[in-house]
């Protein structure tokens, strides 16, 4: 239950925070940063509040590293959901001239970046990128969302969260 309900509160801040970058002209799609800073606050204080209600309210004050990490995973599997589909959804059936957007974003990115792709890797593999980029579906941007963005960041988040948060119970010899 707790998950749950941390997670819910979670994924609708993170869907109104990608609204609000919308409604500012930018487009929530675009990796930048201050995308990355905020996604990680979001989750590490949902991961807090979710871990810490079990401990206090449900564990007699008691909580060890896997109860922490199980706890912390569910509420940041909600979160990714609820993020996720509503963002399909939404590129899907309101809004697929944002998905257009990314995609012109990302190419001109591409090519403003060309000497540097092909240094590092080579032609063939920036000729790829192109080509991928061009492919991105709505599907596509929300399992990016959810296993990278959700998912990946939320388990190194969880795991020094249910670190610092745990508690043994205290033995007392006689």
């Amino acid at each position: 239950m707790v998950p749950f309900k941390y997670g819910v509160v979670g994924g609708v801040l993170s869907i109104i925070l990608f609204f609000v970058v919308y409604l500012l002209g930018e487009n929530p799609l675009v990796p930048n940063h201050l995308d990355f800073f905020v996604n990680s606050i979001i989750l590490l204080v949902f991961i807090i509040f979710s871990i810490r209600e079990f401990r206090i309210s449900y564990n007699s004050n008691i909580l060890h590293f896997l109860q922490g990490i199980t706890i912390g995973i569910l509420t940041v599997i909600i979160i990714g959901l609820i993020t996720s589909i509503s963002m399909y959804v939404y590129l899907t059936y309101f809004n697929y001239d944002l998905l257009n957007s990314y995609k012109e974003i990302m190419d001109e990115q591409l090519r403003t970046n060309k000497e540097t792709y092909i240094e590092q890797f080579d032609e063939n593999i920036f000729n790829m990128l192109i080509v991928e980029n061009q492919r991105i579906s709505p599907i596509k941007l929300a399992q990016n969302e959810f296993l990278k963005k959700k998912l990946l960041v939320g388990f190194f988040v969880t795991i020094i969260v249910s670190v610092i948060m745990r508690r043994s119970p205290v033995v007392i010899n006689k």
